[in-house]
């Protein structure tokens, strides 16, 4: 957003792959450094313990998470031998309310400006492909649950504290959009991985929705950060 805009802001980023938003709920884990992460709670925690008290209120502070929370619930806990699906609503209840928890932190240490994104529709991620009904169910259980719900925090979170100022991007409906508006946008193939497996080849990625099984390609972010920057 900031060379978007042309501001020669700093950027300070606390993210870590394959992160979760509370580790003592669902534990976080890099397949890339095969081990544990911080979870987010744990980065902002760092992040307000380094940052000067003078900046912090002109800072905007991004927040994106639910996926890898969702991800490693369903591959932890729901398995095709279950008769039924058991209720997901503690899951997602638990999450989105870490996410408030977060920003109240945030708050409390001065924070006064809030980007904060949606889950988007993990059914039709490449990864979703193989998997069984039962998980496609769950994943959409979750994830619509998780995105009424945090929605619902964002507009009360406001309200309480009006000195806020809360941006609220809508990443399920962006990503949908390029389904549906695939040749406008310049997308080619909006469901395989254009790089699924270390030794298959990728060529045009331009061209893919999807970079690998679990993440997007350049051009889909691009698309993201377009309706960061509408919100």
């Amino acid at each position: 957003l900031a060379s978007y805009f042309d501001l020669h802001s700093e950027i300070d980023n606390y993210a870590w792959g394959g992160a979760t938003v509370n580790n003592s709920y669902i534990p976080s884990y890099s397949s890339y450094l095969e081990g544990p992460v911080p979870g987010v709670i744990d980065q902002v925690s760092t992040y307000i313990s380094e940052i000067g008290d003078d900046s912090i209120a002109n800072t905007l502070h991004v927040l994106w998470i639910g996926y890898n929370d969702y991800w490693w619930y369903a591959y932890d806990n729901i398995t095709d031998s279950d008769d039924e699906i058991v209720s997901l609503s503690p899951v997602y209840q638990n999450v989105t309310q870490s996410i408030k928890n977060i920003m109240e932190s945030l708050y409390s240490a001065g924070a006064r400006k809030f980007m904060v994104g949606n889950v988007p529709n993990m059914t039709q991620m490449p990864e979703a492909l193989s998997r069984s009904e039962k998980i496609h169910q769950s994943y959409d259980i979750l994830v619509n649950g998780h995105n009424e719900k945090l929605s619902t925090i964002l507009t009360n979170f406001g309200a309480t504290n009006p000195d806020t100022n809360i941006y609220s991007f809508d990443a399920f409906n962006a990503l949908q959009c390029i389904d549906f508006q695939k040749k406008f946008l310049g997308f080619l193939n909006v469901q395989d991985a254009c790089y699924p497996s270390p030794d298959a080849p990728c060529s045009n990625i331009f061209s893919f929705k999807f970079w690998d099984n679990y993440h997007f390609t350049t051009h889909s972010h691009n698309v993201i950060a377009g309706t960061a920057i509408q919100s």
